[in-house]
């Protein structure tokens, strides 16, 4: 089965660190703001319909002009990411429209049989930006999960930032992550206090659960984050729901702000951390997952990953 590679190369075009946008003096506009041509147009319309209805036609009944392409195995690399947490030549494929070239989107896939990568199954990309304590950073991505994803007794990762060991230590906890655990969406913070009272175990400081989280739609995210293993760190994020393409019967959301910590994030004497996003579990499942990812951008700003307004100065 083809698969499509993920966000790093839908990103906004804000400022590509090869292939991702790293920060911009002069923001393109979003994606979902961009004219398109006539034939991506309905090549994106084909695309949100066999999206919504299921993931795993994704590659059945595309037009010529949707060119799909296997990052592992046809592109081998991409600028600015890390591609080594693929198995396989499906586990991440691009997608883009030649007639709109600005127009990228990845599909992830892990299946069961997958080999385990570093003790799990995983489709990741990852930032090779690293950020260290005192640092601010911007982040701003989309992803999708289709309608028919085996949600019932699943727990997976979708996104997570994480440490930079020092020297041999162990890996620890990743200092915040997104969760979907058994259909809940779930935010979580790991920090050096809890670590050492919960010695790694369970899912650290809950920061946001939602009880349903909405298949068939893209989720879009904007982070600003202090990096700090004392009370000066800091985590804001707002979301919103966004349409795959611009048409009459798909509104975007409105933004909403939807965590706002104030307190340690991360720990001390470690080397930095690195954002990474597809698909990662640890945990036993019988189907294949997919997501769909688009538009990632990372910077010191708000500016920088295109978050303007007066709530994202809130």
């Amino acid at each position: 089965m083809m698969r499509l590679p993920s966000a790093a190369l839908g990103l906004m075009a804000w400022v590509w660190v090869g292939g991702l946008h790293a920060a911009s003096t002069d923001p393109a506009p979003p994606a979902e703001n961009r004219p398109l041509a006539s034939e991506a147009s309905h090549d994106l319309e084909r695309l949100g319909d066999l999206l919504l209805n299921s993931g795993a036609a994704i590659g059945e009944g595309a037009e010529p002009a949707m060119k799909q392409q296997s990052v592992k195995c046809e592109l081998g690399k991409l600028d600015g990411m890390s591609v080594r947490r693929l198995v396989g030549c499906g586990s991440a494929t691009m997608i883009t429209f030649p007639a709109d070239p600005s127009l990228k989107l990845v599909r992830f896939e892990i299946d069961p049989g997958d080999a385990k990568i570093s003790g799990g199954t995983r489709a990741e990309f990852q930032d090779l930006y690293k950020a260290h304590n005192g640092e601010e950073n911007w982040y701003r991505f989309s992803d999708a999960l289709p309608r028919d994803f085996p949600v019932p007794n699943n727990r997976v990762v979708l996104a997570q930032w994480h440490e930079y060991v020092a020297g041999d230590g162990n890996a620890l906890r990743p200092p915040l992550a997104h969760r979907l655990i058994n259909g809940q969406f779930v935010v979580t913070l790991w920090n050096s206090t809890l670590y050492a009272e919960s010695k790694g175990d369970g899912d650290g400081l809950t920061l946001f659960r939602e009880p349903k989280f909405e298949l068939g739609v893209f989720h879009e995210y904007v982070y600003r984050i202090l990096w700090s293993p004392d009370e000066k760190g800091l985590v804001t994020g707002w979301r919103r729901t966004k349409c795959l393409l611009v048409k009459a019967t798909c509104e975007t959301g409105a933004w909403e702000k939807f965590i706002d910590y104030k307190g340690p994030i991360g720990y001390s004497d470690i080397g930095g951390y690195y954002f990474k996003y597809g698909l990662y579990t640890t945990h036993k499942f019988d189907q294949p997952m997919i997501e769909y990812a688009l538009d990632y951008a990372r910077g010191p700003t708000a500016n920088s990953v295109n978050a303007v307004g007066a709530l994202f100065q809130n």
